[in-house]
């Protein structure tokens, strides 16, 4: 926002005038994305099971990240593939028409041109996958062909599949399934054949099978098998050779495999045992070797095309490993084994320097050049913030990070609901996107503030005094004047002062202050505790912080709460007294056969309060029950009927009233038979439509509705789907307009800078500052901002000079 630093810059220096900047002063209107991510790293998510073609051009991962690819919005573990020379992720684990799934999937293996990439699902990816159980598919990424390899000799299904490899050329898919009847055993798939072939292991004695790996040129399947009759240590590897029909034995016996891998030959084989040692066989039949005397080694591979082995420990397996965390090691196999710290920062004319951080996972490409491994250093993959789901690939001694959101600026979810402070500076919006801040794994929106002069956005939920509050929304929220103080309601657990830890699922109110990092419960009883019953929930607070409204159906806020309805409450955050000002024209409580009191507003001295309620008699003359605004003076004790209609807003001193109304009654002319934006004006009574064009012209095509005004009443901002509010309207979705109300005139505001329409709909209630030049407001628009490619609602200010 160009000139945003400058309105802040003399607010500084002189008192503020609330009217807008000259025409000759006015910066070009600017409309800016808020709601952008906080950087292009994988969030929301884990990522696991990495591996990398032999050509090392391309790694396959399995992740639960959202932002990898546009549009994952399932919440499941993923397979993606990412190119290496142009860093593009591409999402496999779809349908063939492109969808995502409804299942997570796993185990991924890749081809060594990339081509092909086989993995684990439960969804059904083929015609005829009735089996409601995990199969082996593989996509081909150049042709977008889905077969299920986990099928019999005549195409029949299995009652599920446990592991799964594929092929160097990806024409051979092996994988352990389970058969209709008796125990698991290991097959191979040729693709083009069609063709199914069980592993046998005629005269072995073999129970089950459970882990496999499958050479790379298809010809040799290392099977992780249990043997009958052998005692408890009765699991061993052995190899099938298709082409011979061959049987080799190539592990001793001993605890049950629960990784297996094999060199590119066939010739040798890795494994990690239950017991947790990881070791490896150089040849059929030969010794077995320890990778490490821990039993925390694990994630073994073959380095390339050779029989040395990758594994990660988190021992000191070399000297000067001191970091307590989990690094990557190269074993050499030869006469004399040597293992080498390979999860190291490099640094011009300086040794290689240990990190902190956990690097786990390693694999590298048939050349031996490229390594990948998941990581959580910082220094390795060059996040902002630790995070447990960045890949990283070592080449030529530097780094790059492979776990990377596409080109743009958007978060990965939806934000709305923006208000913003009366200075323009502050913007506070709620958003499910897992990457507008650090390590967010929440399931639930979470609020920000975000400060349009430094850059700063803070998640305020995350910021002190609040618990776990995973899937537990905020359901409303405010802001003073200055930004500091916020008011929300949450049924999630609290740390309130003086209270401690609230956690007893209902909805409250609280009151947190940034600066002094306190939490105050607000919506409590008459004697300063809990309320005993139901909920309290849309805050808002006076703009000098002191004075919080809401609305609760709790009976105990204040003595003699007897209508058994919900009410609208001010709490004085300076003496602690609260009062129910949801109260009729004689200061009785509200009654009737429609008794609800909702949506309040609070004026910036706390002395006026709107509200809005179905009940009769609230005044005298009003008899009949329908959805009106009222505005309650605390310091003469009287409501007043503002007008039928809802959820009002109010100017900074509380004279001026906005609502929208179904009613055509209430200003002459009122033909349109939509909703219509009002205001009111409490002291002479004045009430104007301003839901129009310029000249007055009615508004046609659709209502207007979730209006708000600046502090001196001049601004009205609203959203509407009306058509002819401004020339070349052709859209054809809701936008958001905002009235002067001393010159008439009417500006659209949702559009981008430089004028061109948006092309969704507005999703929330826009908010304006003091002054009437910044709006924030929510929507679906993907052309306001380039680079807009979530595919969900964001939150944009829009300054108009």
């Amino acid at each position: 926002m160009p000139s945003l630093n400058l309105r802040l810059g003399a607010a500084l220096l002189a008192v503020a005038v609330l009217t807008p900047s000259s025409p000759a002063d006015a910066a070009p209107p600017d409309t800016t994305l808020i709601s952008s991510r906080i950087d292009d790293f994988s969030h929301g998510g884990f990522t696991e099971s990495v591996v990398i073609a032999r050509n090392g051009g391309f790694v396959a991962f399995a992740s639960s990240a959202s932002n990898l690819v546009v549009g994952d919005t399932n919440a499941l573990v993923d397979i993606f593939v990412t190119e290496v020379a142009t860093g593009v992720t591409q999402r496999v684990s779809q349908t063939a028409a492109g969808e995502q799934l409804t299942f997570s999937s796993s185990d991924p293996a890749i081809s060594d041109d990339g081509r092909f990439v086989s993995f684990l699902t439960q969804a059904a990816l083929a015609v005829g996958d009735t089996n409601n159980a995990v199969d082996a598919y593989r996509v081909d990424r150049l042709t977008g062909q889905i077969v299920r390899a986990s099928v019999n000799a005549d195409g029949g299904q299995f009652s599920g599949a446990l592991d799964q490899d594929i092929s160097g050329n990806g024409g051979v898919v092996a994988f352990v399934a389970q058969p209709a009847a008796g125990t698991p055993r290991a097959f191979a798939r040729v693709v083009a054949a069609a063709r199914t072939e069980l592993i046998p292991f005629t005269g072995f004695n073999v129970r089950s099978a459970s882990r496999l790996a499958i050479s790379r040129d298809g010809d040799k399947v290392m099977v992780a098998v249990q043997i009958l009759g052998a005692g408890t240590q009765n699991h061993r590897a052995l190899r099938h050779d298709i082409s011979s029909d061959q049987v080799v034995v190539m592990s001793p016996m001993g605890h049950a495999l629960r990784s297996l891998v094999v060199s590119d030959d066939g010739q040798a084989v890795a494994y990690t045992r239950t017991s947790n040692v990881s070791s490896y066989v150089l040849s059929p039949g030969g010794p077995e070797f320890a990778v490490s005397t821990s039993t925390s080694a694990g994630g073994v591979r073959f380095a390339g095309g050779s029989k040395d082995v990758l594994f990660h420990s988190s021992a000191a397996e070399v000297p000067g490993d001191t970091n307590n965390s989990f690094d990557v090691f190269l074993r050499t196999t030869g006469v004399t084994p040597t293992t080498t710290r390979l999860s190291v920062f490099f640094k011009l004319g300086q040794f290689p320097m240990q990190v902190a951080g956990s690097s786990l996972l390693p694999m590298m490409s048939a050349d031996q050049q490229s390594l990948v491994f998941l990581t959580t250093s910082q220094a390795l993959s060059g996040a902002a913030e630790p995070d447990p789901t960045n890949i990283v690939l070592q080449r030529n001694n530097g780094y790059t990070c492979l776990t990377r959101a596409p080109s743009g600026s958007t978060a990965a979810g939806t934000s709305f609901d923006p208000v913003v402070t009366p200075d323009g500076r502050f913007v506070l919006f709620r958003s499910t996107a897992s990457d507008l801040g650090p390590l967010d794994f929440n399931a639930a929106a979470n609020l920000y503030r975000f400060d349009q002069l430094t850059g700063e956005r803070l998640d305020v939920i995350a910021h002190q005094n609040f618990g776990n509050i995973v899937n537990h929304p905020i359901t409303g929220f405010d802001v003073s004047d200055d930004g500091n103080r916020v008011v929300l309601s949450t049924t999630g657990p609290v740390f309130a002062s003086g209270l401690g830890l609230i956690d007893d699922g209902r909805s409250h109110v609280y009151l947190h202050d940034i600066a002094a990092g306190t939490t105050t419960l607000v919506s409590r009883n008459s004697g300063g505790t809990l309320t005993d019953n139901t909920f309290s929930a849309t805050p808002r607070i006076s703009g000098d912080g002191r004075f919080v409204v809401f609305e609760s159906a709790s009976t105990d806020i204040v003595f003699g709460d007897t209508n058994g309805a919900v009410d609208v409450f001010l709490h004085d955050t300076q003496t602690g007294a609260t009062e129910r000002v949801s109260l009729t024209f004689n200061d009785q409580q509200i009654v009737g056969s429609t008794t609800t009191s909702s949506t309040p507003a609070v004026s910036a001295d706390g002395r006026f309060v709107t509200w809005t309620t179905n009940a009769p008699n609230v005044v005298q003359g009003v008899s009949t029950a329908a959805a009106r605004v009222f505005r309650r003076d605390r310091a003469l004790g009287t409501t007043e009927l503002v007008g039928e209609g809802l959820v009002g807003s109010m100017s900074g001193d509380g004279r001026l009233v906005s609502f929208h109304s179904f009613a055509s009654a209430l200003v002459p002319g009122d033909t349109n038979g939509q909703a219509d934006v009002f205001v009111k004006d409490m002291v002479t009574g004045v009430l104007s439509r301003v839901s129009v064009a310029v000249g007055g012209a009615q508004a046609l095509g659709g209502g207007s509705v979730a209006s708000a005004l600046s502090a001196d009443g001049r601004f009205v901002v609203f959203v509407s789907s009306a058509t002819n509010l401004v020339s070349g309207d052709t859209n054809g979705v809701s936008d958001v307009f905002r009235f002067d109300r001393q010159t008439g005139s009417v500006v659209r505001v949702s559009v981008d800078s430089s004028g061109g329409q948006q092309n969704g709909a507005i999703t929330e209630s826009p908010s304006v500052s003091a002054d009437g030049v910044v709006v924030a407001f929510a929507s679906q628009a993907t052309n306001l901002v380039g680079g807009d490619n979530n595919q969900a609602g964001d939150v944009f200010v829009r300054e108009i000079g």
